[in-house]
């Protein structure tokens, strides 16, 4: 029963998985930054 509910991740999925992650990590953290950006070009409060 335990082996049949095991994950397994080949290197190569576990990199895909890796990748995108990564990227949507970052793509997030750039559309924070715009927002901070437009925010600081408005005169108006900045997060940080």
């Amino acid at each position: 029963m335990l082996e049949e509910a095991r994950i397994e991740l080949t290197v190569e999925d576990y990199w895909k998985q890796y990748a995108y992650e990564s990227y949507r990590d970052a793509k997030l953290d750039w559309e924070a930054d715009m927002v901070d950006l437009a925010e600081q070009q408005r005169g108006g409060f900045n997060r940080d």
